[in-house]
């Protein structure tokens, strides 16, 4: 395939417009960081902190590595050739994304972390580890098996996933896809695994482990997910509203697996303990920093202005959403399954060869309804995100609301990545399991939660405002279950301090 026209051979005037815009888009940036980073609820656990991340990243920093470096990989690859103000439209839709995200998000989820938890927090914690290793010991090996099951395919260069030529959309030809996704279970398990037992040691090697077998799949996703939600975990249990060195040190070596396993899709890893007959695909075309294809959101927006309307003569008008409904059926009992949404105005592979494309939510905002899109679906996805937040703050910073606000936090490094409400469904099927089988099973075996045992050792009813006051339960007591004995030996305190009340 021969090169198309590059960026290079524009007029002078639309060089000097691009540059322009380019500069207005990072001066905006950063003044809105500088703003939000001075705001008394702006920490590592809110959505805004990440989307700005994101942001910056994807349509701040790389546009401008693009007009430096002049990519050119995504175009070749895709046959198209973005206008001049096709690009333009791009970064004046992602910063309008910008703005529609952060203000409603931060309009509905003002308030700070405040790392409320007390002692009763902490002794749920560990009456937690016995429901957690029940839960482990069921989903534990089905995800375990589904995830060596997915190295053997990799390492025989087999797959049962293959792309439908008329739609370009990955689609299982055997078995289930629940089946492929199951090893994301692992993910949270191991995650939940080390912080139940307080970032001990032993207690993350089940993270290491998965770390290794997650990256000879070839999948990045749920490894920085898994990162995310680790470091957020970790720096919450010792009440730091910033990362600091240890946690830096992680974000580095999962930066580092990230970049082996796009080079070689997990081949390196697996070579290191099975045979693996994978065939390296090499391009020919030497891509320039931060080129590749997971970070070319920009590029994937850009195809989509280039082609929607212009080409398509429409927009998709929320039809993909209708996909939520047939997702969850396998093809395997559905012969005749459609593939993607199940009403479709348009098909973008008739004008290109848009494979791998991910949108980002002001891609998919244009691809929905173009400008209003972009601000309902920025704003909708601020809106789940502050609540997802708001259910950590509103509810006294407990463990399962803890746990379960830092999980989805966590996947924002997907889910603004991707922009699909149908993507974010499918996550937290698999991600957000092990937390609710969790507490399933502590309340069917009758435990209390960590209110239900403040109200006892005051020698309250459990009826009446649940902010209860201080316990009346002696310092010293509680000195002695915090602080010196195991969990067990824990428990075993607060049964016979809360039966004597």
């Amino acid at each position: 395939m021969s090169a198309l026209p590059c960026a290079q051979q524009w007029s002078p005037r639309g060089v000097f417009a691009y540059d322009i815009v380019l500069l207005a888009s990072a001066g905006l940036f950063a003044a809105l960081t500088w703003y939000w980073l001075h705001q008394p609820s702006a920490t590592i656990y809110h959505p805004v902190t990440f989307y700005l991340a994101f942001h910056g990243l994807i349509f701040v920093i790389r546009p401008i590595l693009s007009r430096i470096f002049d990519y050119r990989f995504v175009y070749i690859l895709y046959d198209f050739e973005p206008a001049l103000w096709d690009r333009i439209m791009v970064i004046a839709g992602a910063n309008l994304g910008l703005l529609a995200f952060v203000g409603v998000c931060w309009r509905l989820a003002p308030e700070p972390v405040t790392f409320a938890q007390d002692r009763f927090d902490q002794i749920h914690r560990d009456m937690m580890i016995k429901p957690f290793l029940v839960v482990s010991a069921l989903l534990g090996p089905i995800a375990l098996y589904s995830i060596i099951d997915n190295w053997m395919y990799s390492a025989a260069d087999a797959t049962t996933m293959v792309i439908d030529t008329e739609t370009g959309v990955r689609v299982n030809t055997s078995g289930t896809g629940y089946f492929l996704d199951l090893q994301l279970m692992l993910s949270t398990l191991t995650v939940m695994c080390a912080w139940l037992f307080r970032f001990r040691l032993l207690a993350l090697i089940p993270f290491g482990v998965f770390f290794l077998l997650r990256a000879g799949t070839g999948g990045r996703g749920p490894l920085i997910f898994a990162t995310a939600m680790m470091i957020l975990l970790f720096l919450y249990d010792r009440r730091r509203r910033w990362p600091e060195w240890r946690s830096a040190i992680l974000a580095i070596l999962a930066l580092v697996m990230f970049v082996t396993v796009v080079q070689d899709r997990g081949a390196a890893v697996r070579s290191l303990f099975i045979e693996d007959e994978t065939v390296a695909y090499d391009s020919g075309y030497e891509m320039a920093p931060m080129e590749h294809m997971d970070f070319a959101n920009m590029e994937y927006y850009e195809y989509l202005v280039w082609a929607i309307p212009q080409r398509t003569k429409s927009f998709d008008y929320g039809a993909s959403i209708l996909q939520l409904f047939t997702e969850p059926i396998p093809r395997k009992w559905w012969s005749g399954k459609p593939v993607g949404p199940p009403i479709q105005f348009f098909n973008l592979f008739d004008y290109g060869n848009p494979v791998g494309m991910t949108f980002s939510l002001p891609g998919y905002g244009w691809y929905e309804l173009g400008w209003a899109g972009i601000v309902i679906l920025c704003g909708l996805f601020g809106a789940a995100y502050a609540g997802f937040y708001n259910v950590m703050i509103k509810r006294r910073e407990s463990n399962f609301a803890l746990v379960f606000s830092l999980c989805m936090v966590s996947m924002t490094v997907i889910s603004y990545r991707d922009g699909s409400f149908v993507s974010l469904a499918k996550m937290c099927m698999f991600y957000l399991t092990p937390i609710l089988l969790t507490y399933m099973t502590m309340r069917a075996f009758g435990y209390p939660d960590a209110q239900t045992m403040r109200m006892r050792a005051a020698g309250r009813s459990g009826a009446g405002n649940p902010a209860v006051a201080a316990p009346t339960v002696r310092d010293s007591q509680v000195q002695d279950m915090v602080a010196g004995e195991t969990p067990a030996q824990r428990r075993k305190r607060l049964s016979a301090i809360v039966g004597a009340e």
